[in-house]
């Protein structure tokens, strides 16, 4: 009878080991899958441009032609002006305009991506367009628009894990 018990304590005991086991792996899975993810997310919000008059993380959309003076592929990608328009006054304005009145020293007003809050709009649906992660829900909003930042929320249960990444994306860097 004795022997009946302790076997039957060991076999509990090592299902409930196995359990924890098999909960510990699916968790490591899932937070790699999330790591991934935010290094995608990193990219994207590194190659996020506002250059050629519209937020764009598609880069193939930028060429020498365009007011943005770099070269596709991405050769330039670690210059400014991949950033900041050079030399086209529409692409500038529709960035960062500010009307400045020498006279008064006053700014009448200021327009553009940097101060109406969209700078981040097409970065948040570039992300939401990423493929889904098995196990994990992820939402993408804007966490302050003023400073241009995003926020992205990680969630999965069974086993329970949870994170918040915030980002901003380099080009916001040359907001006023």
């Amino acid at each position: 009878m004795i022997l009946i018990v302790a076997l039957s304590g060991t076999a509990a005991l090592l299902m409930t080991a196995n359990r924890a086991q098999v909960s510990s792996d699916l968790r490591n899975r899932r937070e790699a899958l999330i790591d991934a993810d935010v290094a995608t997310i990193k990219d994207l919000s590194e190659r996020y441009t506002c250059c050629p008059g519209s937020c764009t993380v598609n880069i193939a959309t930028i060429n020498a032609s365009s007011s943005c003076a770099v070269d596709y592929p991405p050769a330039d990608i670690d210059r400014e002006d991949y950033y900041f328009p050079v030399g086209d006054q529409t692409a500038i304005d529709a960035f960062s305009k500010t009307n400045y009145d020498p006279a008064t020293g006053n700014i009448s007003s200021e327009t553009g991506f940097c101060k109406d809050g969209t700078l981040v709009n097409n970065l948040v649906t570039a992300v939401q367009a990423i493929g889904p992660i098995d196990g994990v829900s992820r939402t993408v909003n804007v966490d302050d628009a003023s400073v241009h930042r995003i926020r992205v929320t990680y969630s999965s249960t069974n086993p329970t894990i949870g994170r918040v990444v915030k980002i901003i994306p380099t080009v916001a860097a040359w907001c006023p």
